[in-house]
Formats: structure tokens, sequence, C-alpha cells
């Protein structure tokens, strides 16, 4: 354990700035830019949920819900009214019932999260080149040799570096997206509070938060098992290859693709399965399916109870259980070319 342990610390310093540094980095920036937001009065979140509140002596805002587009100002009370479009001015709070306002909260977590979720989607493609780059870097700086000299085997060597570079990128940039989307909303909401245009159930939008990303975590899991055949593609590729280690694990994931669609057009399907796996296709797809099947969700926790065993019921795939055994052949091929070719 104190030798997996001093591995996978060493790993993560050695990779520090793409697993650690560049999310910290990606979502300070965002963070920065909804501050700024809030400051000039102004919250984008697409075209499912955006504001444009101006304090300029009264504060203004527009929301679009499902194509609605709903107009909001403070009247000389000093009350918060919409207009539907058609003349009709109201009070927000008696023109808004209880299921509008809740749909209104849950479409602002989701468009939110797309924000948030940034430094997660680069978390995903960096991987991929310190994956192609970790057994190669050994080889390239004459460092090799030095660790090969330490009694740690060459299989738990590799292993760790899976553990680390997959495992502990993912998990760290999870953490960050989480961290920053709660801060997302934080400042949005605030911002919306104090403009006076806030009309957002504080306890929905944070139970929205948590049941999104607990539908999130649970597809990540089984994300992480769908990926691993590839990464170990290229951790071996990282072994092995002379140079531009990287391309040489890329490239016959990409051209596979191709050469089956002009040699077997009707036939080209199991060609698809090395980039199914590396963007983990099933999950995605199981995702959308399920959430098509649910009628107007009023929630994401209600959406939640259809998606969530939907992402499970994947793992009953042959498929998968197929790739998680071809996975375990790449960690330890990756090994074996390390433990023969040192240079």
């Amino acid at each position: 354990m104190n030798k997996f342990l001093t591995l996978l610390k060493r790993d993560m310093s050695d990779n520090k700035g793409a697993l650690i540094i560049t999310p910290l980095v990606i979502a300070a920036f965002i963070l920065s830019i909804a501050i700024l937001g809030m400051m000039f009065g102004k919250f984008n979140y697409g075209d499912g949920f955006n504001f444009d509140a101006r304090n300029s002596g009264e504060a203004h805002a527009q929301m679009n819900v499902d194509g609605k587009s709903f107009q909001m100002h403070k009247d000389d009370k000093g009350v918060l009214v919409m207009d539907d479009g058609h003349g009709n001015v109201r009070p927000v709070l008696s023109m808004m019932d209880a299921e509008e306002k809740q749909e209104a909260t849950q479409i602002f977590v989701i468009a939110s999260a797309f924000g948030a979720a940034i430094p997660l989607w680069v978390a995903g493609i960096s991987i991929l080149f310190v994956l192609a780059s970790s057994l190669f870097d050994e080889r390239k700086e004459k460092s090799i040799m030095f660790w090969k000299s330490l009694p740690v085997s060459d299989l738990l060597t590799v292993g760790t570096k899976m553990v680390s570079i997959v495992g502990g990128g993912i998990g760290f940039a999870v953490l960050v997206s989480m961290a920053l989307h709660f801060a997302l909303i934080s400042v949005t909401y605030l911002g919306l509070t104090i403009y006076g245009v806030n009309m957002l159930d504080f306890g929905a939008v944070y139970g929205a938060y948590f049941a999104l990303w607990g539908i999130a975590l649970v597809g990540l899991l089984v994300w992480f098992l769908w990926t691993l055949p590839v990464h170990g593609w290229f951790l071996l590729s990282s072994a092995y290859a002379p140079k531009a280690p990287f391309l040489a694990a890329i490239l016959p994931i990409v051209i596979l693709p191709v050469l089956g669609t002009i040699f077997f057009r009707g036939n080209a399907d199991i060609f698809m399965i090395p980039l199914q796996h590396l963007i983990g296709e099933p999950v995605f797809s199981a995702i959308g399916n399920s959430a098509q099947r649910v009628e107007d969700p009023e929630t994401i926790a209600e959406l939640a109870q259809t998606v969530v065993p939907a992402i499970l019921s994947t793992l009953s795939q042959p498929q998968l259980w197929v790739g998680l055994v071809v996975a375990a052949g790449m960690i330890y091929a990756a090994s074996e070319v390390r433990r023969r070719h040192a240079l």
C-alpha cells in the first residue's frame, strides 16, 4: 500500500499542470466571467435561461422558458411585474404558479451546469495526452532506469498510472466542476436578488443541484469502466511507441471507422467499437434514451429515477465485460513492454 501511495503521489506531482492546474484555471476564468456578469447585471445561460437585469433607476430582466419570453421590471410601487407579451402586466408572484417556478428552477440548474462542466470535459481530453506520454517520457528522459532500480514491479507502476491519471484526473475535475457549479448558482442567485428580479426557490435550486450531480457521478463511474480499454490502449502505446505516442494511439481509433465504412459498407459497426469506448457512447445513449421516456418531469430528482437505472443497466452488456478483459490485457502488456524494453 505504501508503494502504491508513493507512486500515486509521484504521478500526480509529475502531471500537476494537466490534471490539477488546468481545471482550476478554467474554473477560475469561468467564475470570473460570472462575477463580472453579476456586476454588470447580465446572466446568460443560453436560450433556455437568461437574464438581463440592469439597475439604471429600475431593474429589468428577461427570461426565456420553453420558447416563451417573459419581460420583467419593477412598477412605480417597487413591485416586480411581468409582461406576458400580450399587454397583460401582473405581479410576478401571481402570474407564475408553483409549477412554472419549479420548471424555471430546473432549467436554470441544468443550463448553468453546462458551463460548470467545461473543466470536466477538458480533463477527459487531457488525460489522453497524459496517458500517451506517461511511459514514453520515462524512456525519452532516461529516467526509467532510476525508477526500475526501485523495489516496485512494472505491473504496479503501470497500474498506478492508470489509477492516478484517469481516476485522479477525472476525480479532481469532478470536484472542481461541482464547486464551480455551486459557485455559479450562488453568484447568479445573489445577483438576481440584488437586482430584485429573483423568483427562484432557494431550496429547489440546491435540491436540483445535488440531484443533477448524483446522476452525473453515477454516469461518470460507469463511463470510467466503458473507457478503460481505450485508456489501456493509450498506456500501451506510450510504452512501445518510438515517437509521437499520442498519434500512434489515436490514429487507429479514428481510421478504423473510415476503413470499415469504405470496405465493409453494411457491416462497419464492429469498427466503431474502439471509438464508442473512447467517448463512453453507451452511457450517453442510455441517458438520452431514458430521458426521452420521461414525460414532463417536474424535477431533476424525478428524472433521476429513470436515468440512473438506465445507466446502471449498461453494466450488464457483454461488450463492457469484454472491454474490461481487454483493458486488463492492455495494462499487463504495457507492463511487459516496460519490463523488457526499458530504453
